[in-house]
């Protein structure tokens, strides 16, 4: 009889044991799912914060270098706003592309992948404003019967007498192109990189957004319109 007790006893302990297993699994597994779902929605909400904190300083007409606090609610974007000199992007067939060549002067080299480019230089010298155009196909392709370059191509920006207004317009030709320029000299501001950042104080969760905001730029109808100074002869 005790033996049969003792059995009886040593079973209820193991089922308790594998019972205290099962529940403290279940329990462990809840509160991972719980941190998880809090960690996530927090992570969103910093998001959140700092996506808005971007919106607010690209309302902006001017942008001013440095870093600002930006409320949201009851959380706070970190909003640092600096300008960069390089110059590359990606340009659609349809699209034009402008550097800021601002008091440059010396030669610059374009970089480029696709088939043909054009590059316009608008600047001001003598109190008139000028224009010099170049086309080119890249080595190996074919485009408008255009004169063969490798890449890169070296283009010279003069010394203009009076004024300091620069800019370059860069339009790809029969297909789109990847564009990186370079100077001899360091290049002007070409836009804005802003990055916002907001953490969450109780749980440290942190997340950035960064985007990049262009300096302001001629319509592209500008490459198709026909300007002068004076009166049009006909």
């Amino acid at each position: 009889m005790k033996k049969d007790l003792g059995q009886i006893a040593l079973g209820i302990l193991l089922i308790m044991v594998v019972l205290l297993t099962v529940g403290l699994a279940v329990v462990s597994r809840s509160v991972t799912d719980i941190r998880i779902s809090k960690e996530t929605e927090e992570s969103a909400r910093a998001f959140s914060v700092a996506e808005a904190g971007i919106e607010e300083m690209l309302k902006r007409e001017v942008l001013t270098p440095g870093t600002e606090p930006i409320s949201v609610g009851d959380l706070t974007a970190q909003v640092t706003v600096a300008m960069t000199n390089s110059f590359e992007t990606r340009i659609e067939g349809s699209e034009t592309a402008q550097v800021n060549l601002k008091d440059y002067s010396g030669d610059i080299e374009v970089s480029w992948s696709g088939k043909g480019l054009e590059l316009t230089l608008i600047y001001k010298d003598g109190g008139d404003w000028k224009i010099k155009r170049d086309a080119f196909t890249l080595s190996g392709t074919s485009c408008e019967s255009l004169p063969s370059e490798l890449s890169p191509v070296t283009f010279n920006v003069p010394n203009s007498d009076s004024g300091t207004e620069k800019v370059l317009r860069v339009r790809p030709l029969c297909s789109e192109a990847e564009v990186k320029v370079t100077g001899s000299n360091p290049l002007p501001d070409q836009s804005y990189t802003i990055r916002s950042s907001t953490t969450i104080p109780e749980s440290g969760q942190t997340r950035v957004v960064e985007v990049t905001r262009s300096l302001p730029i001629l319509p592209p109808i500008f490459d198709y319109v026909l300007f002068s100074g004076g009166e049009l002869a006909k």
